[in-house]
């Protein structure tokens, strides 16, 4: 498993970008389910407080051109899977962050 840093970091990052702070509680108070994806995947938290990718609707060519990318990085049927099952709960925590802001 890898590190997230230091958890005084993470605090001065959360009260010196109090957007961050505002979309992290509306997940925690907003969904179970997606707060449990970002306690799994604390780097998620990073991606999706990108405004350029929480706010624009993505089409679904943008998800074939993405998913064509992870296919041909992958090294083998069990990394495309591992990608692929990424690539889903990113997805899933983009759409339910933008339902809840």
């Amino acid at each position: 498993m890898r590190s997230v840093g230091s958890g005084e970091y993470h605090y001065n990052l959360l009260l010196s970008q109090p957007m961050r702070l505002e979309i992290l509680l509306s997940i925690f108070a907003g969904s179970q389910f997606l707060s449990d994806t970002l306690v799994r995947n604390p780097f998620f938290l990073d991606w999706v407080t990108i405004p350029q990718l929480l706010h624009p609707e993505r089409t679904r060519e943008d998800m074939e051109e993405d998913l064509r990318r992870l296919r041909q990085n992958a090294r083998g049927h069990g990394e495309w899977l591992n990608q692929l099952r990424r690539f889903r709960r990113m997805e899933i925590l983009r759409i339910g962050t933008r339902d809840i802001c």
